[in-house]
């Protein structure tokens, strides 16, 4: 699938009719990232995996994490960083792949992924655990 077509309001794929909004766009973060927040198990700096318009990402910095947030479509983070720049918030968006995640080896000590990981196929989900694990920092979380 062409998440950033289907970012951009195309057709994703063959038979695949295009969307004016995706409907994962809520707007809002998703409730068990405001449960993991307000229970206490985010703490230091954060990755947001497949980010989309960065609304997970926002609120997270809103409660004062450093967070990145990356997604393999470049349009959905114009949105994403237009709303970041909204919310006042300073959220370091990136275009990347989450099945390397180049560059980012020791660097996090909570990663969310909301919606990212079931869009993989099975060599994708084992790269992918294996750049996560890469990218997090050893040792129990801060």
């Amino acid at each position: 699938m062409d998440f950033d077509a289907l970012y951009r309001g195309e057709s994703p794929g063959p038979g695949i009719p295009p969307m004016t909004t995706p409907p994962w766009d809520t707007k809002a973060p998703k409730e068990n990232v405001i449960a993991w927040q307000t229970g206490g198990w985010v703490h230091g700096e954060v990755l947001d995996i497949g980010c989309g318009f960065g609304d997970n990402a926002i609120y997270l910095a809103q409660h004062g994490h450093r967070v990145t947030a990356m997604d393999i479509s470049p349009t959905a983070l114009i949105t994403a960083e237009r709303r970041a720049a909204d919310a006042g918030v300073d959220v370091r968006f990136a275009a990347a792949d989450a099945t390397t995640l180049d560059g980012y080896t020791d660097r996090f000590d909570t990663v969310i992924d909301s919606g990212m990981f079931h869009c993989l196929d099975d060599d994708g989900k084992r790269s992918y655990a294996a750049a996560v694990h890469r990218a997090t920092r050893p040792g129990p979380p801060c």
